[in-house]
């Protein structure tokens, strides 16, 4: 039964990969996502997540690493390799929530811009 990352590879890639891999094949060749596709053709590309940009699953469309856990690794590959023209992250916050003044916020969630 395949992990998050083995699942992500495969939804991002077309491949089969191997637990704990991301963007990799069995023998540990680097895989084309499809945010690398997308590029080659000159596409803009994004992604949105309502978890973190260094879960298993969203770094399946731009990282490769054998270790799903080495968030490290996935952040740098997300940050010097700008994969994803724009990265977005939906923060699930409480409906009353204040922070600094603000109004009682209205939706669970805020969109922010990751850099």
């Amino acid at each position: 039964m395949p992990d998050q990352a083995a699942a992500g590879t495969a939804l991002a890639t077309g491949t089969k990969a191997n637990n704990r891999s991301i963007g990799l094949d069995a023998s540990g060749k680097a895989l084309r996502n499809i945010i690398e596709l997308a590029k080659e053709k000159g596409r803009v590309t994004g992604l949105v997540t309502n978890t973190k940009l260094t879960d298993a699953t969203m770094a399946s469309f731009y990282a490769h690493t054998g270790n799903q856990e080495d968030s490290g690794e996935i952040a740098r590959q997300l940050i010097e390799e700008r994969n994803s023209t724009l990265p977005l992250v939906a923060a699930q916050r409480p409906f009353s929530q204040r922070e600094k003044g603000e109004p009682t916020r209205r939706s669970r969630f805020t969109f922010r811009i990751a850099s």
